[in-house]
């Protein structure tokens, strides 16, 4: 190998290296959550920025994410072109959405309101979704191309050459969540929640609440 090609090579493999473990989603939010200081949710302090843990629990409004079909208060979607680059029928697809309803979390003690109007999430995808000339577009995955303005199929009729992911954030799973914690009653909000008071996490900057399903977070 040419030394010129293989200093090339250790360039690219340096930037994928410094890209995942510091620039990153999940490094974004890993670092922000772990320099966060932890706490127990009978621990926490008014006014205090801090991580927590608990499990989500339905309390509030849910939704049904769009591929899978499963019941959840979070989605993350991503759909992109799994063609090659000089193939005649890329379509240039790619759609990164996420949205979210209401985030309660309980730690067998108590329960915590998530803000949601602006969150920051690690979620992990756990279905994988594909298309094209051996594999039919499923009809989820045709409505959710509708409904984001692209087109089902290519100029033949044939189905598009894609990759879909999904992530869901549902009951029963343990949430980690950075932000600014003060205590509410419960009766502040919308939804019945057990108790008197209960924890309300909102943004910690100006990207708002932190989250992940990682267990590592």
């Amino acid at each position: 190998m040419e030394p010129a090609h293989f200093y090339i090579l250790i360039f690219i493999a340096l930037a994928f290296f410094c890209y995942y473990f510091f620039f990153s989603n999940k490094a974004v939010v890993h670092g922000v959550i772990s320099k966060t200081p932890f706490r127990k949710m009978s621990e926490v302090q008014e006014g205090e920025n801090v991580s927590i843990k608990g499990e989500i629990v339905y309390l509030g409004k849910t939704m049904v994410a769009p591929l899978s079909k499963r019941k959840c208060v979070h989605y993350h979607v991503v759909v992109k072109d799994n063609s090659s680059r000089k193939d005649v029928f890329r379509n240039y697809i790619d759609i990164d959405v996420e949205y979210t309803e209401d985030v309660v979390i309980f730690d067998g003690e108590n329960y915590a309101v998530i803000d949601t109007r602006t969150v920051t999430s690690f979620i992990d995808k756990d279905e994988d979704f594909y298309s094209g000339f051996w594999n039919s577009t499923s009809p989820e995955l045709k409505a959710f191309l509708k409904e984001h303005g692209e087109r089902q199929t290519n100029f033949l009729g044939w189905s598009l050459n894609l990759y879909a992911q999904e992530g869901i954030l549902e009951e029963g799973e343990t949430l980690t969540v950075a932000g600014k914690a003060s205590w509410r009653k419960t009766s502040d909000f919308k939804f019945k929640i057990p108790g008197q008071k209960v924890l309300y996490i909102s943004q910690l900057n100006e990207h708002g609440v932190y989250l992940s399903d990682d267990p590592n977070a």
